[in-house]
């Protein structure tokens, strides 16, 4: 869970942001990135933290400015660093995984969240579902390829899951960094084991359920080519 993905670093700066708030805002926002520049380097190199921890920089930046850039823009700026450091990140697993489902969520899930479909969920519910839709959508022939299965009751656990993983995340930080005290930091360890052990029942249970996912065979490099170009069609319009 500690390096599971990007999304990570979204929880933890949300933790750091609320930790010190009562600095002054410049000071607040150089804390905050320190605070997952640390947690980065505790993940060790880990491609989905690092493309998380450079976009989260560059929020943070954006916080001491007034002018505005694309978030496409710096996904691709930092897939170019981390490019840089290590060519070989272009045949790690999580690097592909994490800058095809982030550019599914920044391109895709806007277009999803006007589907009809979608628009029929409750409001809250309805832009986690368009971005869960878009990463799935965006990782899909990757996760043929690599994993020769499709899940499909990821599209509702993921919802879901996310934010109990997130709140295990946080209770973990807050427990390490009370360590000093006696006896506090273990009811944050044990609700955090709780909320690990709720999370491991209905994924259990969810997965145990009728068609949660199925085996499939690798179509090959013409499917990748229909199915990147179909999405290319529908972004860019048929003309």
């Amino acid at each position: 869970v500690f390096a599971a993905s990007g999304a990570n670093v979204a929880f933890v700066l949300a933790l750091g942001w609320a930790a010190f708030c009562f600095l002054p805002k410049k000071f607040r926002i150089l804390t905050a990135m320190a605070v997952i520049i640390l947690y980065a380097v505790l993940c060790q190199g880990n491609p989905p933290i690092l493309r998380a921890t450079i976009l989260g920089i560059a929020v943070l930046l954006g916080m001491l400015g007034k002018g505005r850039m694309s978030g496409l823009r710096w996904l691709i700026y930092a897939a170019l660093l981390l490019f840089f450091v290590n060519p070989l990140y272009l045949r790690d697993t999580s690097f592909l995984l994490s800058f095809t489902a982030t550019w599914g969520m920044i391109v895709l899930a806007p277009r999803l969240e006007k589907n009809h479909w979608v628009r029929k969920l409750p409001q809250h519910l309805q832009t986690a579902a368009a971005v869960t839709l878009g990463a799935q959508i965006a990782t899909f022939p990757l996760l043929i390829d690599m994993f020769h299965r499709v899940s499909l009751v990821g599209l509702l656990t993921n919802v879901f899951i996310l934010f109990m993983l997130g709140a295990v995340l946080q209770l973990g930080l807050v427990g390490t960094a009370l360590l000093w005290l006696p006896i506090l930091p273990l009811a944050f360890f044990q609700a955090a084991c709780w909320l690990l052990q709720i999370s491991a029942g209905i994924l259990n249970f969810c997965a145990s359920l009728p068609f949660a996912y199925y085996w499939v065979l690798n179509p090959g490099g013409l499917f990748w080519l229909i199915w990147y170009l179909f999405l290319a069609v529908m972004l860019l319009g048929r003309e």
